[in-house]
């Protein structure tokens, strides 16, 4: 089965239901069985291929179930149902819908098969932003503004705020707007009953209208040192609203999303901070890419400035398998060219300057590149380096997100490389076991938030990781504790490449 991994409320989706018989000579009358989730409304159910085979399904749909029926199946003839539905209003933002078909056969030998889970993801567009001073004088006070905003047309529950608090810094007070605030784990009202656990203020907002933003306050007491900077960091936790009916077959679960600035110590004559850029790569199709000379693989390059200074010499260079050879490259910012592409047809490559990037700045390069002549269906694995100057140094380096992909025989386009999977992206585990879920496709360094979401909506956090040099982390799930039969999705968001990662869990018996 495959379908959408991500989509909006109001979008029609197919879900694809493929069925084959193998070691067999004969299969009789076969049924395929699918539940529409909760959230979706039914359109249509039609075969789309395995009738030039032999094999032909009648479909039809009751009460959200669609059923297909042929009178028998062909060794080796593989027959698609592409089922189309909208996705409705009970599918609220934050939600996952899980998606699973049923074969049943009972001639020659009764057959009673799942398919793989398909899940797709509706975001919640929320964001959070930070507004505070670029640079304090050591020893002084300053405020933080975080702004957390339903860019959505629904609105979503409660929001989980984290701010981490920097190294030299003091809190001092807070003006939550109704922001429950967290400490040992028990929740109170106000700052009143205590202050903060010292290392990051946790608090919770009830629920967000659409359009709505709410602002929280911090205050602290600066310590430090002419020329030193930190960073101030705050990740939002969002989740569906929970006025909305839940069932088994779809899941609440927590989107994330950061913001950082950087603050310096300094007055009029202290030389201007640091630039801060941000490299970040997605790629259509971003499944499977046609084995045809005449396919498009679009790479969007994109290059942000999140720092508090000015990046000169902003340089991108993107290194690429020999199995694809550059089409073309395109810019929309003015100034942007490719100076460089590699001339080793082993290790091909394209270099693109930039203009200089101001506080804020964001610009980006569409490389088109195509499958050679020769290419092979091989697996391929992306990501880009940027490298800048900026008043504190030159040749700083940052490494982008990776993108992966395969050349094979129809082009599969899911989400642009928004969302990659986990190893192992599936898996049916034993009630008593504990998987590690590793993911290689993260910007090196990054902070990379991670949780699990369980078919009532419950999410439970796996802690913030750091990425290691190669983009790599890792989080662990433990079966322990849960019943036979229970679905789980594993996901986690990096907190500057913006991209995420998941994984469906199964639990057996």
């Amino acid at each position: 089965m495959t379908g959408p991994e991500t989509a909006n409320i109001g979008d029609t989706i197919t879900y694809n239901i493929t069925v084959k018989a193998v070691n067999t000579t004969f299969i009789g009358p076969t049924s395929v069985i699918y539940s529409l989730p909760y959230g979706l409304t039914y359109v249509s159910a039609t075969q789309t291929s395995g009738t030039g085979g032999g094999v032909a399904f009648s479909c039809s749909e009751t009460s959200g179930t669609v059923s297909c029926l042929t009178g028998a199946l062909v060794q080796d003839v593989s027959a698609t149902i592409a089922v189309v539905a909208t996705i409705n209003n009970n599918a609220t933002p934050g939600y996952y819908i899980f998606n699973e078909a049923q074969v049943v056969t009972t001639v020659p030998v009764i057959v009673n098969k799942y398919s793989n889970s398909v899940i797709t993801h509706i975001p919640t567009n929320t964001t959070i932003s930070i507004k505070g001073p670029s640079r304090i004088l050591p020893n002084s006070t300053l405020t933080y503004q975080l702004v957390v905003k339903n860019n959505g047309a629904y609105p979503v529950g409660s929001v989980d705020v984290f701010n981490a608090i920097p190294a030299g810094l003091t809190y001092l007070s807070a003006d939550l707007q109704n922001c429950t605030l967290e400490q040992g784990g028990n929740p109170i009202k106000g700052i009143n009953n205590g202050a903060p656990p010292q290392d990051g203020i946790y608090c919770q907002l009830d629920g967000l209208a659409a359009g709505e933003s709410k602002i929280i306050s911090l205050t602290f007491q600066a310590g430090g040192a002419l020329g030193q900077c930190f960073d101030e960091l705050a990740t939002i936790t969002i989740y569906g609203n929970p006025t909305f009916k839940i069932t088994n077959q779809g899941s609440m679960a927590g989107d994330t999303a950061t913001a950082n600035i950087t603050t310096c110590y300094g007055d009029n004559n202290t030389p201007e901070p640091p630039a801060d850029l941000v490299a970040q790569l997605r790629v259509s199709p971003d499944r499977v890419v046609t084995d045809s000379e005449n396919t498009d693989v679009t790479y969007t390059l994109t290059v942000k400035n999140i720092g508090y200074g000015k990046a000169h010499s902003v340089q991108a260079k993107f290194p690429f398998d020999p199995s694809l050879v550059i089409g073309y490259a395109s810019f929309e910012e003015p100034g942007a060219w490719v100076s460089e592409i590699g001339s080793d047809p082993a290790n091909p490559f394209i270099v693109v300057n930039f203009p200089d990037l101001d506080v804020n700045a964001v610009v980006s390069a569409t490389v088109v590149l195509r499958p050679a002549a020769d290419a092979t269906e091989t697996t391929e694995f992306d990501r880009f380096t940027v490298k800048w100057d900026d008043a504190v140094g030159s040749g700083k380096t940052a490494g982008s997100n990776a993108v992966r992909f395969s050349i094979g025989s129809e082009d599969v386009n899911l989400n642009n490389g928004d969302v990659q999977l986990f190893d192992p992206a599936q898996i049916t585990l034993a009630k008593d076991q504990t998987q590690t879920f590793t993911g290689d496709f993260f910007a090196p360094g990054e902070l990379v938030t991670g949780w699990y979401t369980d078919e009532s909506g419950q999410s439970t956090s796996l802690g913030t990781k750091l990425a290691d040099a190669t983009g790599t982390v890792s989080f662990d799930f433990s079966a322990s504790g849960h019943a036979a039969g229970e679905k789980f999705v594993l996901a986690a968001h990096g907190n500057r490449s913006e991209i995420s990662g998941n994984s469906a869990i199964t639990i057996g018996s």
